[in-house]
């Protein structure tokens, strides 16, 4: 079904205010058709049959999912907070992309299921969405420079981690050879910014190698 002015296929909420392609959001495009499933930018889903069984069952299901549908399959949605923007992809695809500061995120997320299309349905019974596998995971810490500093005296390591994180969430490990295991440096860790780090302490050895731990 293609986009009607009121709903979408292709749908992405702000507070209780479906947004309109022209805020740029949707990765299909600024065209008023970009959140309909008939957009050839969703031509990678469709086409699923419901299994055999299932239409054993309920004999009216026929034919296949119309090109650019999710129905009669699996697949993975994640939606991603990172750098001031929350992104929806499914399947590798990205789909949408919102700024965080738009709207205030709770700490909470929910999964539902809702048909707001009117169109009659021959198997009101099969109509529903299962989910699996649901996680929820903040990034892990991530190292992005080391360098030696003060004259060959210190050890300078900027990282990464969640945006929300603070520097008493995380800790700085090291070890002389990796696989013997890493303990805590007890260095004091500096926040650079929303999401980044810097930890500066005394050189330790000819080899060392750091990890950031997240508390």
């Amino acid at each position: 079904m293609a986009e009607i002015s009121a709903q979408a296929d292709y749908g992405v909420f702000v507070a209780n205010a479906l947004q309109p392609t022209l805020n740029g959001y949707y990765a299909a495009g600024l065209t008023s058709d970009s959140r309909g499933n008939l957009n050839p930018y969703y031509s990678a889903f469709g086409g699923s049959a419901a299994p055999a069984a299932q239409v054993s069952s309920f004999p009216t299901q026929t034919g296949n999912v119309r090109v650019g549908a999710l129905g009669m399959a699996w697949h993975a949605v994640t939606i991603t907070k990172q750098n001031g923007n929350v992104t929806w992809d499914v399947d590798g695809y990205r789909l949408a992309t919102v700024p965080v500061n738009v709207a205030t995120l709770s700490t909470n997320f929910f999964l539902g299921f809702h048909d707001w299309f009117t169109s009659a349905n021959g198997g009101p019974n099969m109509e529903f969405a299962l989910y699996d596998n649901v996680r929820l995971e903040l990034f892990p810490p991530m190292i992005t420079a080391i360098q030696i500093v003060n004259g060959g005296a210190d050890v300078q390591i900027n990282f990464t981690a969640s945006s929300t994180d603070q520097t008493t969430d995380l800790s700085l490990q090291s070890s002389g050879t990796a696989g013997s295991g890493y303990t805590d440096t007890g260095a004091s860790i500096n926040s650079a910014g929303p999401g980044l780090f810097e930890v500066t302490l005394p050189r330790s050895g000819t080899q060392q190698f750091y990890r950031v731990k997240r508390l």
